[in-house]
């Protein structure tokens, strides 16, 4: 069908996801990747803020959004956030980028090991 010529079939498309978790995981388990979540975490808690990771504090910050219910608790939570904000990015410190060249090594590797299954596939983009 004109689908799977396009985009490869339904199975390879699914192959390529499950290796994208694996990489995912792979990843997450990188000592240099949890030396940065850790540098990152240790820098937030002492401007004050508990959280795991960056997606943690956002999180947090969308489930109290949730349940906020008059202006002057809105006008907290956003004042609150800024300040989350403003550490997060005295945090990163470089982490972003490190990040960012531990994710394109994972990548480049998942690429070289599976060129023949990524050609076969294009994964459709909003």
């Amino acid at each position: 069908d004109a689908q799977a010529e396009i985009f490869g079939s339904i199975a390879d498309q699914q192959e390529v996801i499950a290796l994208r978790r694996e990489l995912d995981d792979q990843i997450a388990v990188d000592r240099r990747w949890q030396e940065l979540e850790e540098r990152w975490r240790g820098c937030m808690a002492e401007a004050g803020f508990t959280y795991e990771s960056e997606e943690a504090s956002v999180e947090d910050l969308r489930r109290r959004l949730d349940t906020i219910d008059d202006p002057d608790a809105l006008e907290r939570l956003r004042a609150e956030e800024r300040r989350i904000a403003v550490a997060a990015v005295e945090c990163d410190n470089g982490v972003d980028e490190e990040r960012r060249a531990i994710i394109a090594e994972y990548e480049l590797g998942l690429i070289e090991s599976n060129a023949a299954l990524i050609d076969r596939v294009r994964i459709p983009t909003e």
